[in-house]
């Protein structure tokens, strides 16, 4: 059994006013508009760029200035920073971050500032096998106000 074809139906025509055009234009830009803004207010949120900045001074502090002046020289790590595997170093706080860096420009430290407290948000280092300058886990402590 053969099915004939419907020649009935109606095909889609675009826009063809400069009027239906314009309308067109202003719904697909709104929509492009609301994609944009779900995607990128996540990324650029205060919370998000504070904890971005936060993790990467951290970071820095960590491997740049906390291990090599600590532990330079030291031909055992294993057994030094061994016992700090799960108790972890002693938590620092923001305010010492910023102070062990000079290089942390007073633009980011008043940001954060302006969403977290500088005494109490602190941050603590657990050292982990193989104990070079990169094997370390962090735990965040935020006292911020997002």
């Amino acid at each position: 059994m053969a099915y004939a074809k419907n020649t009935n139906r109606k095909k889609f025509h675009p826009a063809k006013t400069p009027a239906q055009k314009v309308i067109l234009t202003v719904i697909i830009l709104a929509i492009i508009a609301v994609f944009a803004s779900l995607v990128c207010i996540p990324i650029l949120s205060p919370e998000n760029q504070t904890k971005s900045k936060i993790s990467h001074f951290a970071t820095n502090y960590y491997e740049n200035y906390f291990y090599p002046k600590i532990f330079s020289g030291n031909k055992n790590m294993a057994e030094v920073l061994g016992r700090y595997t799960n108790t972890g170093f002693s938590r620092i706080s923001l305010r010492q971050i910023f102070l062990s860096n000079p290089e942390i420009s007073d633009t980011d430290i008043d940001f954060l500032v302006r969403y977290c407290d500088e005494n109490s948000t602190t941050i603590q280092f657990f050292p982990e096998a193989p104990y070079d300058k990169t094997s370390y886990r962090v735990e965040y402590t935020y006292s911020c106000s997002f």
